[in-house]
């Protein structure tokens, strides 16, 4: 039977096997997202729309999106298509190995078609829940990154005479809670990238799971900053990400045309 798009959420999807997904795809893409070694290709014939949406994600588009998600030993692994009027968007899905030895891919693959005006919603989608346990101050931590990682190690090994000294000579009065916090131990991340057809430089956002909830990671030079974000603030974050990307392979557009 041919798989079709189906509503689900703010997009169509459907979920195809790994022949199908074999046949569909072929060796149309070299990403992590190619078929698993050894696969049949499927005899029966693709779903237009399908077949579509799946080469979409797999092209990645005029702007492409990779991203990386998962919480403990399970996780997802997508990326996504975008040309200016539609999305395509390809996961597979994570499992630990069964000796253990890290995450294997799990044969076959959820392709879900959409707008980009739904797109952070798909994203958010494939978040972990934050589940969120207590709260700290929101205000960005920015130290530079040899310091950041004193900082934490002194913290994981318990040395708080240590993490006190570097926290001060950084400029706080004591190790940021935000630290304290990663430190403690993470249950989730995330790491996604954006790319735009024609651009060399990509922008690339990660995010750890800790009981203060989403912290969102970046560099800039030599300096580290940690942000604690909720949801809706991951959201508006990535709705000026894309939006810069969108208005990018758009301006391209108009000077091919």
């Amino acid at each position: 039977m041919t798989v079709v798009l189906e509503p689900s959420g703010t997009a169509l999807r459907a979920r195809v096997d790994e022949p199908d997904w074999a046949a569909i795809v072929g060796d149309h893409t070299t990403s992590s997202l190619a078929p698993l070694p050894g696969t049949p290709a499927s005899t029966v014939a693709a779903d237009p729309a399908v077949a579509e949406a799946a080469l979409l994600a797999v092209d990645m588009g005029v702007v492409g999106i990779t991203l990386v998600s998962g919480r403990g030993d399970r996780g997802v692994l997508a990326q996504v298509g975008c040309d200016l009027r539609s999305v395509g968007i390809a996961v597979r899905a994570l499992v630990p190995a069964d000796d253990g030895s890290g995450p294997v891919a799990v044969p076959g693959i959820e392709i879900s078609a959409t707008v980009p005006e739904h797109l952070v919603a798909e994203i958010l989608r494939l978040l972990p829940a934050a589940g969120l346990q207590r709260h700290t101050p929101a205000d960005p931590v920015t130290l530079p990154y040899e310091a950041s990682l004193s900082l934490f190690l002194a913290l994981t090994t318990g040395d708080h005479a240590l993490a006190q000294h570097v926290a001060q000579q950084a400029g706080f009065a004591e190790p940021p809670e935000v630290l304290v916090a990663l430190a403690a131990g993470t249950t989730a991340s995330a790491s996604l990238t954006v790319h735009v057809a024609g651009h060399r430089e990509q922008k690339l956002r990660q995010w750890l799971l800790a009981d203060v909830g989403w912290v969102a990671v970046s560099t800039q030079g030599s300096r580290v900053t940690h942000t604690v974000r909720s949801r809706a603030e991951i959201g508006h974050d990535l709705v000026d990400l894309l939006a810069g990307a969108f208005e990018a392979a758009a301006r391209d557009g108009d000077h091919d045309g």
